[in-house]
C-alpha cells in the first residue's frame, strides 16, 4: 500500500505554519529519525517560527534521487534546506541563518562579464544570500559563482571517483572578458572526486586575468595543464583560456568565477557581477 504522503514541497511551509511538525517528522527518513527525536525537531520548528516568519521558495534544484528545496525569510533572515524523494521522503532538513543584505550588493562591476563557459551549466553556487551561495559571508569570494553540468541530477555518469565520468570534466573555458593575463598555474594534480582535496593550494589551476576600472577576474579548478595562455597575454572575451578540472580545495570538476578588486584572490574584495543574467543555485545558464 502507498505511503500517504501529508507534507509536500508545495505545501511544506504551510505545515509549519499551522505547527503540524508531527507529520514533518513522519516524513523523515528512517536514518533521519534515528537522528532526531521528534521533541528536539519540535523545539527547532517552534523557535523559527516563533516571530511568524513569511517564507518564499527561492531555488529548487535536483541532486542525484533527490530535489532540493530552500526557502529564505528575508526579515528574519532565516533559511530552510530541505532535499526530497520521489516518493515524498524528506532525506534532509536545516534551519540556518542566512548571512545576507551586505552594503556590496548595490556595488556592481563597471565591466560587462559573459559567463567563461559555452554551452549549458547549471548554477550549483550563486546569489547574494549565504542559503543560496555559500561564498557569501567571505568578503573576498561573495559574489562567486560554481558552475557544473548537471543531467538529470547527476553531474557524472559512471564510478564517481574518475574525473573522466564527469561531464564538466575536460570542458573548454573561456575569458569572461578581455584582458591582460595577469597570473597562471597550470601544475597542478587533478584531485579524485569525493575523496581528496588541496588544501594547500585550495584555488588549484587558475587564471587571473586585469581588466579595465581595476578589475580582477579569477576562474579555478582547471584542469592540469590544460591552460592555453601565459602571463601577459593579452586576450579577448571568448578567448579560449584552458579546460574544466578539479584542481584545488574541490569536490567534484566545476569552474569557480568571480571578479575582485585586486589580483591577490586572498586579500582582494569579490564585487557583484556585472552580466545579462543573474542566475541563482539550481539555474541553468546556456552560453
Amino acid at each position: 500500500m502507498k505511503k500517504t504522503v501529508n507534507v509536500t514541497p508545495s505545501h511544506f511551509i504551510e505545515n509549519l505554519q499551522k505547527k503540524d511538525y508531527r507529520s514533518i517528522y513522519e516524513q523523515l527518513s528512517v536514518n533521519y529519525q534515528g537522528e532526531l527525536s521528534y521533541e528536539a525537531l519540535e523545539a527547532i520548528c517552534e523557535e523559527v517560527m516563533k516571530d511568524h516568519p513569511t517564507f518564499e521558495l527561492v531555488s529548487r534544484m535536483a541532486l542525484q534521487e533527490f530535489v532540493e528545496h530552500q526557502w529564505l525569510a528575508k526579515e528574519e533572515r532565516l533559511g530552510i534546506r530541505a532535499w526530497f524523494t520521489e516518493d515524498g521522503r524528506i532525506h534532509f532538513l536545516h534551519f540556518m541563518p542566512v548571512s545576507m543584505n551586505a552594503n556590496s550588493d548595490n556595488v556592481l562591476t563597471a565591466n560587462t562579464y559573459q559567463f567563461p563557459f559555452k554551452g549549458e551549466w547549471m548554477t550549483f553556487w550563486g546569489g547574494q544570500n549565504e542559503i543560496l551561495n555559500y561564498h557569501y559571508p567571505f568578503e573576498s569570494q561573495r559574489y562567486a559563482y560554481d558552475f557544473d553540468v548537471n543531467r538529470n541530477g547527476f553531474t557524472f555518469d559512471g564510478a564517481p571517483d574518475q574525473n573522466e565520468n564527469y561531464y564538466a570534466f575536460g570542458k573548454e573555458v573561456f575569458a569572461p572578458c578581455k584582458g591582460k593575463v595577469e597570473a597562471v598555474v597550470s601544475n597542478q594534480k587533478d584531485v579524485t572526486p569525493g575523496t581528496v582535496t588541496n588544501e594547500t593550494e585550495p584555488f588549484g589551476n587558475y587564471v587571473i586575468l586585469a581588466h579595465e576600472h581595476d578589475e580582477y577576474s579569477l576562474i579555478c579548478h582547471l584542469k592540469e595543464n590544460s591552460i592555453t595562455v601565459r602571463e601577459g597575454d593579452r586576450v579577448e572575451q571568448g578567448a579560449l583560456l584552458g579546460q574544466c578540472g578539479n584542481s584545488g580545495h574541490t569536490s567534484e570538476p566545476h569552474i569557480h568565477f568571480h571578479v575582485m578588486n585586486g589580483r591577490d584572490p586572498y586579500s582582494a574584495v569579490s564585487i557583484r557581477i556585472k552580466s545579462e543574467k543573474e542566475p541563482v543555485r539550481g539555474t541553468f545558464v546556456c552560453v
